[in-house]
């Protein structure tokens, strides 16, 4: 595998053992796909103006496993523009996927298996919207006995003034006995903002309030604000709200997570009741969305 300018690749199997931080974006490296069962789900269309790969795989190692969702656009000269809802996948047309591009999302589960594939998961693509039918594995829930090391990423690439650019988003944590967390970080890469969708789901008022008020390290930016609050007044937020209106990850009562550049610590010593799926939107430094993901994270009463 490629290391380009980084120095790892997220979702290798020895990085689930092995105590990493990612230092910047990379493209994913798809040697690592399917690497355990239960098999793959892989579709290839070509229609002429669009080529590209779609799968969905879970993989396990000893101590944990995850989902693996990827779209490659193999065609040589055109972006493609994707709305994979099942899979919580949305390349906007204003962010397509470069030629030769990858988007990856892998985030820890409980485990799963066949049985838990959604074969009713359309894909919708290019300017004219056209459907493809896939499968996904399904999202599950996991139990915070079963994962110790969390390690979530997003990555997409798309062109920018000529320039292909590879983006990414981290969630890392760990939860020893007891259920205390620790070594948490969420790295959102520069002139980057990640929206942590509806976190007020599984982080309790009380919890958002003590974590406000920490005094934390972190390089860039961390706050909560309500999803109600995108597009009011003055706040440069609003330049978000009519693709957050659009989306049905953003529930207008809920608050929700922005990270600009790299926060740690912030929930360190805290404990971890089980761990839970959040959806996350990439926003450019124009407030301009460029992808949506998962994540895992833990869950504070």
């Amino acid at each position: 595998m490629s290391l380009q300018a980084c120095s790892i690749w997220f979702v290798s199997l020895a990085m689930f053992g092995t105590n990493l931080t990612p230092v910047c974006a990379e493209a994913c490296d798809t040697t690592k796909f399917d690497a355990t069962p239960p098999s793959a789900i892989v579709g290839h269309v070509n229609s002429g103006s669009a080529e590209f790969t779609w799968a969905s795989d879970v993989d396990k190692s000893t101590s944990v496993s995850w989902v693996w969702n990827y779209i490659l656009n193999s065609h040589k000269s055109s972006h493609i523009n994707v709305s994979w809802p099942k899979a919580n996948i949305k390349i906007p047309i204003a962010s397509p996927l470069s030629p030769g591009g990858i988007y990856c999302n892998t985030y820890p589960i409980s485990n799963t298996s066949e049985s838990e594939i959604d074969d009713d998961a359309p894909l919708i693509y290019g300017a004219n919207n056209t459907v493809q039918n896939t499968a996904v594995y399904k999202k599950a829930e996991v139990e915070k006995s079963e994962i110790n090391r969390n390690r979530s990423s997003i990555t997409t690439s798309y062109t920018r003034n000529g320039q292909t650019i590879t983006v990414s988003f981290y969630a890392n944590y760990d939860v020893s006995e007891g259920g205390y967390i620790s070594n948490f970080e969420l790295i959102s890469d520069s002139g980057y903002y990640g929206v942590v969708q509806n976190i007020s789901e599984i982080w309790s008022h009380e919890a958002i309030d003590e974590i406000s008020s920490r005094n934390t390290n972190q390089i860039g930016e961390f706050y909560f604000i309500g999803n109600e609050k995108f597009g009011i007044g003055d706040n440069y937020l609003e330049d978000w709200a009519g693709w957050l209106k659009e989306s049905p990850i953003s529930k207008k009562n809920e608050t929700s997570l922005v990270v600009y550049g790299k926060a740690i610590d912030n929930i360190n010593g805290k404990i971890s009741i089980e761990n839970a799926q959040r959806d996350v939107i990439i926003l450019d430094s124009n407030n301009k969305p460029v992808t949506t993901g998962t994540i895992t994270l833990p869950v504070l009463k």
